[in-house]
């Protein structure tokens, strides 16, 4: 998969202008019209940075409007799904305040964008398979990606607070 990655981030840096005129993707030869793609743990074995940067290229992919698929991506990585959040966040305040995209776009560039409305997440617990995307927010639900921190900060505070008890 990784050299299929390069591939498509080669692409992504070096589109070739003739083929945006005419509104063919250069990546069409690669990729199987399927409509649905499956990514099983694009995390794995990459650093967080790295992870960002693979969460914009699926976004651009499924931006290209010649391409047409849907993405299935499973993860267990937090910064996988706060990406997410960044690259839909983006889109939220953009179009809540319309005047603000040259900024936005500074930040997060506008073919990384991605609709709430074209995004789920779920996570299964249980058994059962629940959504995990704020119904008010749009965004993949903060306490579902904080909980795993706050465990992990709740013990930390613990340990200290043994650490630095007098006996």
């Amino acid at each position: 998969m990784f050299s299929v990655v390069n591939y498509l981030a080669y692409h992504q840096e070096h589109y070739d202008a003739r083929a945006a005129a005419m509104k063919i993707s250069p990546l069409a030869d690669i990729i199987d019209h399927s409509p649905l793609i499956y990514l099983e743990e694009p995390e794995v074995h990459i650093f967080p940075k790295t992870q960002y940067e693979l969460v914009k290229l699926f976004a651009w992919l499924a931006n290209d409007p010649i391409l047409n698929f849907d993405w299935v991506i499973t993860t267990h990585s937090p910064y996988i799904l706060s990406a997410f959040n960044n690259l839909i966040e983006a889109s939220q305040v953009v179009m809540a305040k319309p005047e603000l995209k040259d900024e936005v776009a500074k930040l997060i560039p506008e073919r990384y964008w991605i609709k709430s409305s074209d995004f789920k997440a779920y996570c299964i617990h249980g058994g059962n398979l629940e959504s995990i995307i704020d119904t008010e927010t749009g965004l993949i639900s903060a306490n579902y990606l904080d909980s795993v921190s706050e465990t992990i900060g709740v013990e930390f505070d613990e340990l200290l607070r043994l650490g630095y008890v007098e006996s």
